[in-house]
């Protein structure tokens, strides 16, 4: 049961477009199957992801998280030079990642310092057949860490410090996508105050043209709860807060993510500032 949710129901929400490469279902379900210390992470998600509608799996939840954690405090451990070590340990790390996320980000800071960590380590020490895995695992965090970051602070993501390319996904959610990090980065990296920046205004307007030409329900629109969660906060107008705020409650209710619920209360706490 845990493992057919994982596949069908949280892999497809954690990539633009589900489709038969999805990562974390070709990569990291059978890294769980053949490595336990990956398998405690996954089932930890998946059992906090269908403890919203099935609370008895709490305990389960619980019991694989700590594990988890347990087995990644054992890995760290272990030296360099054995087989998969860097994958499996950086795999498990990715999937406390997306626990986090399902759970409401309370350690999001802690798990992607160490992620960075293990890359510093490990990151050049694979064997060539470890790489695509390795390299899958590295963009990822930085996807979650793009994603999320705006919803436990307003620090730039390290790598949005340097030179940042458009997210490669289809053509309207890239758009959007590319635009809110023009929108963050202007806040983020010392752009004007809310509010007193008519230009803001202005790309909130050409980003909003531009997410009311993307069907509600499209598949990838997930892609997008960051690009909501953004621009409702820099938003200064009724309309647009209400527009980008709705959008954002649409998506919730087609995921049920209680990282997404709580970006609700962060954004009426900035809104009555």
């Amino acid at each position: 049961m845990l493992l057919s949710n994982f596949s069908e129901d949280i892999a497809p929400t954690m990539v633009p477009i589900d489709g038969p490469r999805n990562g974390f279902r070709t990569i990291l379900l059978p890294l769980a199957c053949e490595h336990e210390l990956v398998r405690y992470a996954l089932l930890a998600s998946s059992a906090n992801h269908l403890r919203l509608k099935k609370p008895e799996l709490a305990p389960a939840a619980t019991r694989y998280q700590t594990a988890a954690i347990a087995s990644l405090t054992g890995a760290a451990n272990i030296t360099q030079g054995q087989i998969h070590t860097g994958a499996t340990t950086l795999a498990t790390i990715v999937l406390l990642l997306v626990n986090d996320m399902v759970t409401g980000c309370h350690d999001f800071r802690l798990l992607i310092g160490m992620a960075k960590s293990w890359i510093l380590a490990f990151g050049d020490a694979q064997n060539p057949e470890d790489e695509p895995v390795v390299r899958f695992l590295k963009e990822q965090i930085n996807f979650m860490e793009l994603m999320i970051e705006p919803l436990i602070g307003i620090r730039a993501p390290s790598f949005l410090r340097g030179d940042f390319q458009p997210l490669d996904i289809f053509t309207r959610l890239e758009s959007a996508i590319d635009q809110a990090c023009k929108i963050y980065a202007l806040r983020v990296l010392g752009g004007p105050p809310q509010g007193n920046d008519l230009s803001v205004a202005g790309l909130l307007d050409k980003l909003k043209a531009t997410v009311e030409e993307i069907p509600i329900g499209i598949p990838g629109e997930h892609a997008l709860i960051w690009v909501y969660f953004l621009t409702a906060a820099e938003s200064s107008s009724t309309v647009h807060r209400e527009f980008f705020a709705g959008r954002l409650a649409g998506v919730y209710e087609r995921v049920k993510s209680s990282n997404i619920a709580k970006t609700f209360n962060i954004l009426h706490s900035i809104w009555e500032q």
